[in-house]
């Protein structure tokens, strides 16, 4: 009876060691992906942020009518890629602990209209 009970204490401690390795294992995987995710959005801001920058120089350079309304779709376009890369990056951040919110007001009227020019 004595060898039994060893037995299944034995079990059951193989299996808390192995659910432990996987909780460190998921855990690891997580740091990964959070990093990379980091990572991600800011190699892609840089060159978005470049697209937007010329796009403004473009259209400070007295386009016509239908060039500059190509123009404003790019930066449209960039603008809203930058925003997707800032919430990639606060995902990251939330995940990490470390997302400290700021308020800021909106119009909600101008951001639809935004989204359906889009």
């Amino acid at each position: 009876m004595a060898e039994t009970l060893q037995s299944k204490e034995a079990d059951i401690q193989r299996h808390i060691d192995r659910l432990n390795e996987s909780v460190n294992d998921a855990q690891a995987a997580n740091r990964a992906k959070t990093e990379f995710l980091a990572n991600m959005s800011h190699e892609i801001r840089t060159p978005i942020n470049g697209v937007l920058g010329m796009t403004e120089l473009l259209l400070h350079n007295g386009l016509d009518e239908e060039s500059e309304r190509f123009a404003r779709a790019i930066e449209s376009s960039g603008r809203t890629l930058l925003a997707v890369c800032n919430d990639i990056l606060d995902l990251s951040r939330i995940e990490a602990g470390q997302l400290d919110l700021d308020l800021i007001p909106i119009d909600l009227r101008e951001l639809v209209e935004d989204m359906g020019e889009m």
